[in-house]
């Protein structure tokens, strides 16, 4: 009979080792799985719309230079420049609001702006073309409408500055929370690790 609980204790003491290795490496693999996927989240959503916003910011700024330049020196083909850049803007918008796995709530915010984008871009070849056409045309009324668009340069440029902002700090949320559970999954490893040897420990000195 002692003999026999002397076995039993061995492999006791044997199995605990075993589940402990068991459960280090299931902990290890669900880490993986959670890894992989915000990796690909990252990778196929975060990554591409912030990158996607930074360029439509940039494309924007070179819009509105390009109408105000063309209107100053009278430029017919730099109002075209212009607008090929405004047009850049809706989509690298549309690029964003159509990415799968982003938040709706990006999503929805690019796709509100690349249609006010479109309006406006629509507003301001029309508005510069009369001009550039007829400078005669420089009436009260198309004054008004230049003061329009101005307005809305400056409503559209916090719009897109907000959502470059947002998109970066989803990324850097996103990243930082990877680093997070990877140290959290680190000190869960170590600690099965430890109760595995503190268990076979005491089974042992019981032997």
């Amino acid at each position: 009979m002692n003999r026999l609980n002397i076995t039993a204790k061995i492999w006791l003491s044997i199995g605990v080792f075993v589940l402990g290795f068991v459960l280090a490496t299931a902990l290890g693999q669900i880490q993986g799985r959670s890894t992989e996927n915000t990796l690909r989240s990252t990778s196929e959503a975060l990554f591409p719309a912030a990158q996607r916003s930074q360029e439509a910011e940039a494309a924007f700024q070179r819009m509105v230079k390009g109408f105000s330049d063309a209107v100053v020196v009278q430029d017919t083909s730099g109002l075209d420049r212009a607008a090929a850049d405004g047009r850049a803007v809706a989509e690298s918008l549309k690029a964003i609001g159509a990415i799968p796995d982003l938040s709706k709530v990006r999503a929805g915010e690019a796709a509100k702006i690349a249609s006010t984008v479109q309006q406006y871009l629509t507003d301001a070849v029309t508005t510069y073309s009369t001009i550039l056409s007829n400078p005669a045309a420089m009436t009260p009324e198309m004054q008004g409408r230049m003061r329009d668009l101005a307005s809305s340069n400056d409503t559209m440029k916090a719009s897109l500055q907000a959502l470059k902002e947002g998109c970066s700090g989803d990324l850097r949320q996103q990243l930082a929370a990877m680093q997070q559970n990877s140290t959290h999954a680190r000190w869960l490893a170590l600690a099965v690790f430890g109760v595995t040897i503190l268990v076979s420990t005491v089974i042992v000195n019981l032997t």
